[in-house]
């Protein structure tokens, strides 16, 4: 389980907020998904007046990073995918007639 302090990179203090490009270090994640995450809200931004960085709050980091029941999906009852057939069961199955259509070749001619 990761905890707030496990994020702080062995500092016993927790930051308050961390660049785009800590948050990246911390996560694992790149950039872009940090970015997106924050236009999706995943991530608190924190931004100042006149300032033209882009802060992100840790505590919003560290949550986005906890596992959770959310985050791991349901299996529903059933088989899990579709079951391929193998070239020889398809031999013994009915085969259908080609469909007829408009048989024209490219030169508008029909066959």
């Amino acid at each position: 389980m990761t905890s707030e302090t496990e994020l702080s990179n062995g500092d016993d203090t927790v930051p308050l907020t961390v660049t785009v490009a800590k948050a990246c270090e911390l996560s694992g994640f790149g950039p872009t998904s940090i970015w997106a995450f924050l236009k999706d809200r995943r991530l608190e931004a924190v931004r100042l007046p006149g300032v033209r960085r882009t802060l992100i709050s840790y505590r919003s980091l560290a949550k986005l990073l906890a596992p959770s029941a959310e985050a791991t999906p349901r299996r529903r009852p059933g088989r899990s995918r579709a079951i391929q057939k193998s070239p020889s069961d398809m031999k013994h199955e009915e085969r259908r007639p080609a469909a007829r259509g408009n048989n024209i070749d490219p030169t508008g001619r029909s066959i």
